[in-house]
């Protein structure tokens, strides 16, 4: 018996991507009035806007992170923030995430 609780939903990008672009829905407005709707080119649209929009986001968050890092490394070169516990683990935060963003988006050391 299948587990439905605990079934796996197929992203969104997969279903999109998985329509053949070639795939049209016929509408009937009327007995005499058809129209034909390119599902699979609007389908393929939508999953390259999807992929071009998550590129960017990613890209954007790790150049944050990279700021956000060198800020809270410059503050803790001064005196008053040396050795904090505070800037300590915001910094490895901020690494953390920075290493996140880069697996995301395919970005490398450089």
């Amino acid at each position: 018996m299948a587990d439905i609780d605990n079934a796996a939903e197929t992203p969104l990008l997969d279903l999109l991507r998985n329509v053949p672009t070639d795939a049209r829905v016929v509408y009937e407005h009327n007995p005499t009035h058809h129209q034909y709707i390119p599902a699979g080119r609007l389908c393929a649209e939508a999953a390259a806007e999807i992929e071009k929009l998550r590129a960017e986001r990613d890209a954007l968050l790790y150049q944050f992170n990279e700021l956000m890092l060198e800020v809270w490394h410059q503050l803790g070169m001064r005196e008053e923030y040396q050795e904090t516990d505070d800037v300590k683990a915001h910094e490895n935060r901020c690494r953390a995430l920075l290493g996140d963003a880069a697996l995301a988006s395919g970005a490398k050391d450089e």
